[in-house]
């Protein structure tokens, strides 16, 4: 009989919850650095009317929490489209950032502007992070596989209902 649980891996509740909580951390972490990267970047290069603006943030949203649901089905592809996201949001903020005035707010803003998102890439690079995404992968792998035979044995029932029924027939 195989192990399949390396030294690294620990096993329990506890790895989970704290996949969980590292998936949330991130989640909320890639959230607020979109919202934080876009409205700031958007106001520097264009003039936009605060409802325009507001759509973008909502689009940049509902895109966010899409492929952040395929990360819950356990798509690594999907971990992969959201670090190239935060990778393309800090390269499209960093000229913004030099064309603000250099006040200490400014400093802080743009200091937490390019914290958050190098914070999420770091969490989504973790082994805990990535291990909670496989997790979630092979749940939704389980999932299908019941589901494929679960529908094979109402398939088979349907067939000797339907054998029961035509014999009951030919006897009438």
């Amino acid at each position: 009989m195989s192990n399949d649980i390396t030294k690294d891996e620990s096993v329990g509740l506890f790895s989970y919850a704290k996949g969980m909580i590292i998936f949330l951390m991130a989640s909320l972490l890639m959230t607020v650095s979109i919202a934080l990267i876009l409205s700031f970047s958007i106001h520097e290069y264009f003039s936009l009317s605060p409802e325009i603006m507001l759509v973008i943030l909502c689009f940049a949203t509902i895109y966010f929490f899409v492929v952040n649901f395929r990360v819950v089905r356990g798509s690594f592809r999907a971990v992969k489209i959201l670090k190239y996201t935060l990778y393309i949001l800090i390269v499209f903020f960093l000229p913004s950032m030099f064309m603000r005035s250099f006040e200490i707010t400014s400093i802080a803003v743009n200091f937490i502007c390019l914290t958050f998102p190098i914070l999420s890439i770091w969490i989504i690079q973790s082994s805990i992070y990535l291990a909670f995404v496989k997790k979630q992968h092979d749940a939704v792998q389980n999932w299908k596989n019941i589901q494929a035979e679960a529908d094979i044995v109402v398939a088979q029932q349907r067939k000797s209902a339907e054998v029961i029924d035509a014999s009951k027939d030919s006897i009438n």
